[in-house]
């Protein structure tokens, strides 16, 4: 397995866990495996460049867009999910509704002194 699959299989297996939807009752919880799928697509003579392809195109339909926040310190790593570190969803992140919130601040007050 290359580098390239090594950094795109966990990320699509947590992209794949945090939108599929499953029954809690149902006894059979590992019905789809990333690592099967790609397990087969290497038997059937994918090349490990075209399955990344595959998997982050994947990825980007799941996952939500990435935090905007460049200079938050939990920002970018390799392979983070949503360039966050702490994998945390930019929309749900306090760090990221704490400084909209100081944005918002500074505005009133710069339009206040006007």
């Amino acid at each position: 397995m290359s580098t390239l699959l090594r950094l795109s299989t966990p990320r699509l297996e947590k992209a794949v866990a945090r939108a599929v939807k499953r029954n809690p009752w149902d006894d059979n919880e590992h019905l789809f495996s990333v690592r099967d799928l790609r397990a087969a697509l290497e038997r059937r003579g994918m090349s490990d460049r075209d399955i990344h392809s595959l998997f982050f195109n994947i990825i980007g339909a799941l996952e939500p867009p990435s935090c905007p926040m460049s200079h938050c310190k939990n920002h970018g790593g390799s392979g983070a999910p949503m360039n966050c570190r702490l994998e945390r969803v930019p929309g749900r992140c306090t760090i990221l509704k704490e400084y909209k919130q100081r944005q918002v601040d500074k505005a009133a007050v710069k339009e206040a002194a006007q």
